[in-house]
């Protein structure tokens, strides 16, 4: 997380890099991403993750046919 963080700051502080503003946001973004995988529990239970594995299955085998959601 430092090594985000430092990244951040980096580019936050550095005003005549080619794309500054894209590459802090960039680096906002990152740095957010990683704080909510070591901050936010995973909800997936072991029926999402059938779910999950079983769309994937679905679009492996007929990657051309149209994704639909079940209706519940």
């Amino acid at each position: 997380m430092q090594r985000l963080f430092n990244g951040l700051y980096a580019r936050a502080a550095c005003h005549d890099m080619p794309l500054g503003e894209m590459a802090c946001e960039a680096a906002v973004l990152q740095l957010a991403a990683h704080l909510r995988k070591r901050l936010v529990p995973s909800q997936r239970t072991a029926a999402s993750e059938q779910s999950i594995r079983h769309a994937k299955e679905r679009i492996d085998t007929d990657p051309s046919a149209p994704v639909t959601q079940p209706a519940h």
